[in-house]
C-alpha cells in the first residue's frame, strides 16, 4: 500500500471540487473627465416698447348749411294692367281723334248711298225707275256701300291703335270708285237712250266720288 504523498489531497479527506470563480467583467479604460460646460450669462429681459401715443385730437370741420332744392313733380303715368307670365306689357299709344272723325264720315256717306240706291235713277214724263227696279245696278252700289258701312262702324267704334283703320280707308276707297264707275256708267247709257237721269242716280255717283276721298283720308290718317 502506497503511501499518500503529501499535499495529496486524498490525505485530508474525500477530494472537493474546485471552487469556481466568478467571470471578471472586462474594464474599460478611463478616459478623463471633460470640464464642464461655461454657463450662459442670464437673458436680460427687453426693453419695453414706450406705450403709443393718443391719437391726434379730431379737428371739428366747419359744417356748410345744405342747399334745398326744389322737387320736380312729374306727371303720373296712366296705370296698366299686369302683362301674363314672360310678357311685358305693350305701351298703349292714344289714337288721333281725326281717325275716328273720319270713319264716321264714310258711314254717313254709305248710308246715303244706300238711300240712293232706291231713289229714282231714270224718269220719263210720269214714268219713273229707281237702282233697284227689275234688278238694275241700285243692287251693286247698294251692297257695296253696306261694305263700306260696316267696316266704317267698326273703325268708329275701336279706340286704340288697330289694323281696322287701315282696312276702312283701303275698304272706302274701293267701294268708292266701284260705286263711282257704276253710276257714271249708267248716266252715260240713260242719256244716250233719251230718258231723262233722275236724281238718285246723280247722288249715287256724289257719294262714291265722296268715299273716294274719305278712303284716301282713312288710308293717310290711320293712327
Amino acid at each position: 500500500m502506497t503511501e499518500p504523498y503529501p499535499g495529496d489531497p486524498q490525505q485530508w479527506g474525500p477530494s472537493q471540487p474546485p471552487r469556481q470563480h466568478p467571470p471578471q467583467q472586462p474594464q474599460f479604460p478611463h478616459y478623463p473627465q471633460q470640464p464642464p460646460y461655461p454657463q450662459q450669462p442670464p437673458q436680460q429681459p427687453y426693453p419695453q416698447q414706450p406705450p403709443q401715443q393718443q391719437p391726434y385730437a379730431q379737428q371739428s370741420q366747419p359744417q356748410y348749411p345744405q342747399q334745398q332744392y326744389p322737387q320736380q313733380q312729374y306727371p303720373q303715368q296712366p296705370h296698366y294692367p299686369p302683362a301674363p307670365f314672360g310678357y311685358a306689357p305693350a305701351p298703349v299709344v292714344p289714337l288721333s281723334p281725326a281717325v275716328a272723325v273720319i270713319a264716321w264720315i264714310m258711314l254717313g256717306v254709305s248710308l246715303v248711298t244706300i238711300i240712293a240706291a232706291n231713289m229714282t235713277w231714270a224718269s220719263l214724263g210720269v214714268l219713273s225707275v229707281s237702282g233697284t227696279d227689275d234688278g238694275r245696278d241700285g243692287w251693286i252700289t247698294l251692297v257695296l256701300a253696306l261694305i263700306a258701312a260696316a267696316v266704317a262702324l267698326a273703325s268708329g267704334l275701336i279706340r286704340k291703335q288697330s289694323g281696322i283703320h287701315l282696312a276702312a280707308g283701303i275698304v272706302g276707297l274701293l267701294c268708292g270708285l266701284l260705286i263711282a264707275a257704276v253710276a257714271l256708267i249708267d248716266i252715260v247709257d240713260i242719256a244716250d237712250s233719251g230718258v231723262n237721269v233722275g236724281g238718285g242716280l246723280i247722288l249715287t255717283l256724289l257719294c262714291g266720288i265722296a268715299l273716294v276721298g274719305v278712303g284716301i283720308a282713312g288710308i293717310v290718317k290711320r293712327r
